[in-house]
């Protein structure tokens, strides 16, 4: 058994990494609330402001991390520059892989 995640989660600190043996590898779970694009502003930061505040609950947290998922809040600007990292390693993974929609 290894941990997708680069480094280790924390919930399973013994548990090595896949990283370890394939360097480079990371594979993380990730859950997210999108709005339309053209949603404004202040209303994002509202709506980032309410759930963040819910994750970070600790009786959230201790359901999420029970389930080990390890809780992070991205802030807007950064969860935006992440959601393009994973869709460019995505788009990457796929075409590799040959993999092609049926």
């Amino acid at each position: 058994m290894c941990a997708a995640s680069a480094p280790p989660a924390p919930s399973a600190p013994d548990l090595p990494a896949i990283a370890e043996t394939v360097p480079g590898y990371s594979l993380v779970y990730w859950l997210a609330v999108f709005a339309p694009a053209a949603t404004p502003k202040p209303i994002q930061k509202a709506l980032f402001d309410a759930i963040a505040e819910a994750v970070r609950d600790p009786a959230t947290a201790k359901t999420m991390t029970q389930g080990r998922m390890e809780v992070a809040v991205l802030g807007l600007d950064e969860f935006g520059t992440f959601v393009k990292s994973e869709t460019v390693w995505w788009t990457k993974s796929i075409k590799a892989a040959g993999i092609e929609l049926e």
